[in-house]
């Protein structure tokens, strides 16, 4: 017992050093994601951040951070915090029904809005190097319009 005591308030000692000294040897910044063009306020912009091209632009599970976001008067707004510098892209849709999938028609047509980083213009159409941009200081704002 008395081994475990001491062995824990060692790791609790060395962890804070640790995680302070990787927070330094990376640089962080903040992606602020301003939507516009929403046409109604319904359900939520589903806001995906990917910091390589696989599952660009839909696939939430590889994408590196997904967040949801309120939209009022056809606008709305996402944060992605302590983002380590690199190179990201990002893809919204509005989920209007508010079930967090994109719905499509019969053959793959988006039903509810959507827009991608770079202004680019097609969906499933783009790629990770077309909506590409690079984080390289501490606060960088993406606009993007959404499309119907």
């Amino acid at each position: 017992m008395k081994k475990t005591i001491i062995l824990l308030a060692a790791l609790l000692l060395v962890s804070p050093v640790s995680f302070a000294k990787s927070g330094q040897d990376v640089p962080l910044g903040m992606i602020i994601v301003n939507m516009s063009g929403f046409r109604n306020d319904n359900g939520n912009a589903r806001v995906f951040l990917f910091n390589s091209p696989a599952g660009f632009p839909d696939d939430a599970h590889k994408a590196y951070e997904v967040t949801t976001s309120q939209i009022k008067n056809g606008k709305a707004a996402a944060f992605f915090e302590f983002t380590p510098f690199g190179d990201y892209a990002i893809s919204m849709f509005h989920d209007e029904d508010s079930d967090g999938v994109m719905d499509t028609n019969w053959y793959g047509k988006p039903m509810e809005g959507y827009g991608i980083s770079g202004d680019a213009k097609g969906y499933r159409v783009d790629t990770f190097s077309d909506a590409k941009f690079t984080l390289n200081r501490n606060s960088m704002n993406i606009d993007i319009e959404t499309g119907y």
